[in-house]
Formats: structure tokens, sequence, C-alpha cells
């Protein structure tokens, strides 16, 4: 079978020479007339063709397709649905979601919002019981409604080509491994330029930064809540754990005006790679914090919003006084690296929460 992207079949069957029909013998009525039967007729090609706008441009990737081995990969599937970031309207008594098409967030277009989601859900439900009927030893794990349209899932390599075949499937795409970027020379011109680019104290009032990378270090001096109004929202999800585990995830922290919400998206990295020492993780559990083992998070999230401060010492130079560009800026800090780096699936899990919290800036 040839597959497009999409979920339209379209049976197209050659016939040479017009209609195929057999004589059945004489009939009743005129004479000469005679009694035609057609013949049944198989098609030469189904073409599969997505409906959503979403689904028409996802591509599966080659190499996974190709591949015959049963070594397990982790993947992430869409599905023939446009995401409620991304819906843009069509589907009868659904209204659109996108705020491109209609100027509203999220948030104030609730009633819109839920009905999409609830069809969202249904069907992605609906896909993924398909899937797991199709290939019983698929392990799905992170369902995406928000953004993307799909599932996070690990599958052996050679049953690739049968997700393909579920109704519902429109692309297989790899669930890779990535590195953040990072530049040492970068960290110490940054470090020392602050202070002319930090704006005023209360730059970035009312705006929440939601930051996507290795975590945050919450007791960082540029993350003091002093001065910080309270975000009109209030804390969102705080991670950092109560202390039961602090042998493994670390230290608790209580979210405040500066720090509104902290989140560790780990869930595929946990299952494939595992923590090392001193990065805050439970390879029991699979619970990590958001505290960063690495600092690159931290470094990030103080460029962007951090609070000045009066001394700032780097490798052992005095940098002087220094501030993020929107001091006055609350901070959501989303972990989802550690020591090899971040799968994809767990950065979309991240933009997802992100979305769904209403932030106002992603760096990511």
């Amino acid at each position: 079978m040839n597959r497009l992207r999409g979920g339209v079949v379209l049976a197209l069957a050659a016939v040479v020479g017009g209609l195929a029909v057999a004589s059945a013998g004489s009939a009743s009525g005129p004479a000469g007339a005679e009694k035609y039967a057609a013949t049944s007729l198989s098609p030469d090609n189904t073409y599969v063709a997505a409906k959503s706008p979403s689904g028409q441009i996802a591509e599966s990737d080659g190499a996974l397709i190709r591949r015959t081995d049963s070594r397990p990969v982790n993947v992430v599937l869409k599905f023939d649905f446009d995401a409620v970031a991304s819906y843009k309207g069509g589907i009868k008594g659904l209204k659109a979601t996108s705020p491109a098409v209609t100027k509203k967030s999220l948030k104030r277009n609730k009633a819109a919002v839920r009905a999409y989601q609830r069809y969202a859900k249904t069907l992605s439900r609906t896909v993924t019981r398909r899937l797991q009927h199709a290939v019983p030893s698929a392990k799905v794990r992170t369902t995406f409604t928000t953004v993307y349209g799909g599932v996070s899932a690990r599958v052996p390599a050679n049953k690739v080509r049968d997700l393909l075949k579920v109704k519902g499937v429109v692309a297989v795409q790899r669930d890779s491994l990535q590195q953040p970027q990072d530049d040492n020379t970068d960290f110490i011109g940054a470090t020392a330029v602050w202070p002319s680019l930090g704006g005023s104290a209360s730059a970035g009032s009312n705006v929440t930064v939601g930051v996507i990378d290795t975590g945050l270090w919450p007791e960082h001096p540029m993350l003091s809540p002093t001065g910080v109004s309270a975000p009109a929202g209030g804390i969102k999800g705080c991670q950092f754990g109560s202390g039961s585990d602090a042998a493994h995830v670390g230290q608790p922290f209580a979210c405040n005006n500066k720090v509104v919400g902290a989140y560790a998206f780990m869930a595929t990295y946990m299952a494939n790679v595992g923590a090392d020492a001193n990065e805050f993780c439970n390879n029991t559990t699979h619970v990590c914090s958001p505290r960063d083992p690495e600092g690159h998070g931290t470094h990030t999230s103080t460029t962007a919003a951090g609070d000045c401060v009066q001394s700032a010492v780097l490798y052992g130079v005095q940098r002087g006084p220094v501030c993020g560009i929107a001091p006055g800026a609350h901070v959501e800090i989303f972990r989802v690296c550690a020591a090899q780096g971040c799968f994809s699936s767990d950065s979309v899990a991240a933009v997802q929460q992100a979305i769904a919290d209403g932030v106002n800036v992603i760096n990511f």
C-alpha cells in the first residue's frame, strides 16, 4: 500500500476499454435485449491522505521505516488531528482554538478549548487502542493534545511500518536525544555585558518567562523574590519535593513570587538512560527534581529574568553589579535534560505544560 500523509482513502482502478460487463443471457423485454452484470473490480493502488493540516505536513523518518531489526526505538507518533494550540477550525460543532485565529489565549477561550480538548483526547485514545492492538509490544508513554497531536512510545524497530498502517497514524518520527547548546566563551561575554543590557528592577513586570533546560538552582541570589509582584495567575506546579527523598532529589524549595513554577519532565530520559549520582533523580521511582545539576538552565534563567545583584564573581574575577534582561519577570522552569542530553518527547511535554500554565515567553 502506498501511504501519503493523511486519512481520506481513494481507491483507483484502471480499466482499459471502459466498463467490463458480462452477458447473462436473454431477458424479458424488447427483442435482442440482454441482461448485463458488472464484473467486480480490485483497486490497483490505495492512497491515504491526511484530513488535518498538521497531519498533511508531518513526515515519517525514512531510516526508521527501513529498519528490519527488533531493537526497541523511541518514537513520537503523529495522529491525524491538530493540537489544541494549532486547531484553526473546520470540524462541525468545534470552534477554532488556535490563538493565531481567535486572537485569544487558550485561557480566554475556555469553552472552545474544553470542547476541542475532549474531541482530541477521545480521538487520541481511539487511535492509541488501535495501535496497541496492531503492535502489542508498543509501550505508549505520553499523550500530546495541547501541542503536536499524538503520543510518544517505544517500539521494536521492525514494527514501525505496522504502526503506519493503523488508521489515524500519519507519521512515525524519531524521539531523538538532543544536547543543550553550551559555550563558555558566550557565558563569560554575556555576564560581562549584563550591566549595559540588564533592565530596570521592574523590567518584565507581570511577564512569566518559561525556561526549558537542565533545571534551576532556586536559591541563586539572582532569583530572589524581593520586590517582585505576585503572579496574576498564582503559583503553578512546584516539584522540588517535600524533603522525604532528599538523598536522591535534593532539598525541597517553596516557589515564590520570582520562581512561580518548577517541573521535571524526564519520563523518556529516565526510562532509557537513568540518572547519574548527584543529578537529583531517583532511578527506582524515576522521580526527578527541577533542580539544576549542570548549571545551564540556571544561567539561561538568570540571563533572561535574573534580579540585579551588586557583586558577581566569575572564575575568581569580580564582574561587578549585574542584572538579567527582565529583573521584574517571573520564572517557570521546565527541566528536560540530564547529563546525556534531552529527549524530544520530554521537551514537547514541557512545552505543553508551559502553554497550559499561560507563560508569556518560552526560552527553549
